[in-house]
């Protein structure tokens, strides 16, 4: 759609000069001028409200406080810590981690904030990763074993060796 709108105003912007220079010299400068500004006016309205435009700036904040709490309290917390410091910057943030439950199931969506908050990460991207790998239901005090690469391991058995 928004395709549509931007090839649409391209068209006008190379066509409107060519039409309204001549009407312009016919009717006078300022009558094609007032049109012109109405057109334009109207083509930038016509950008602001495409769909996705709509959506963005109806899902406010308090809608995500909202949709969190019918996913879970997991959720909830979640949406408070994103929103609790900066919330306009964060809520694209926000609305991605509400949007992870139409895409996973809620109950999902609902384990992997919990995990992301246990292990002391609750942002999109590690919910994202979690939902992604199928680990929502993993603890974050599992055990680690022995085939995991050593940066995952931690420092003691990375270096035990070389430290004594």
């Amino acid at each position: 759609m928004l395709t549509v709108i931007f090839a649409t105003f391209a068209v006008g912007v190379i066509v409107a000069p060519l039409l309204f220079g001549r009407l312009s010299d016919e009717i006078g400068r300022r009558r094609v001028l007032l049109a012109g500004l109405g057109l334009s006016a109207l083509s930038a309205l016509a950008f602001l409200l495409t769909v996705d435009k709509v959506a963005f700036l109806q899902r406010t904040p308090a809608w995500c406080q909202a949709r969190a709490a019918e996913i879970g309290p997991g959720c909830s917390q979640v949406i408070a810590e994103l929103l609790s410091v900066n919330a306009l910057y964060r809520l694209r943030s926000a609305q991605a981690v509400v949007g992870l439950a139409d895409k996973h199931t809620a109950g999902r969506t609902e384990a992997a904030c919990g995990l992301a908050i246990e292990v002391g990460d609750p942002s999109y991207r590690t919910i994202k990763v979690i939902l992604n790998a199928g680990r929502e239901e993993a603890s974050a005090s599992e055990p680690v074993g022995l085939d995991t690469p050593a940066f995952l391991r931690g420092p003691d058995d990375l270096c035990g060796e070389v430290a004594s």
